[in-house]
């Protein structure tokens, strides 16, 4: 059983939704988060609001069992940043 943060397996180079692929169902918990896909924590910003395919990882990580919406920082209001991505990971059809 595998946890991956997909935001930092981007900012370490990889391409997600194919390295989600190759380790399918190994996959069961995911760490969501967006922004510019780089080391400055306080950049991110909330799902779907910033440079990560999220739909693409969501469609590839299909065996996972849990999303966990996160920050390591925010700049905003933490409780409307986590809000604004649960709004936009519910429409991608997580929950």
């Amino acid at each position: 059983m595998l946890e991956l943060d997909t935001y930092w397996a981007a900012v370490g180079g990889a391409d997600v939704p194919a390295l989600l692929g190759r380790l399918g169902d190994r996959v069961r918990l995911l760490h969501l988060k967006d922004g510019p896909i780089g080391m400055d924590n306080a950049s991110q910003l909330p799902l779907g609001s910033g440079a990560m395919p999220v739909a693409a990882i969501v469609e590839a990580a299909g065996a996972a069992e849990l999303g966990v919406l996160e920050f390591d920082d925010y700049a905003g209001d933490l409780f409307e940043g986590i809000a604004a991505g649960a709004a936009f990971a519910n429409g991608l059809g997580l929950r």
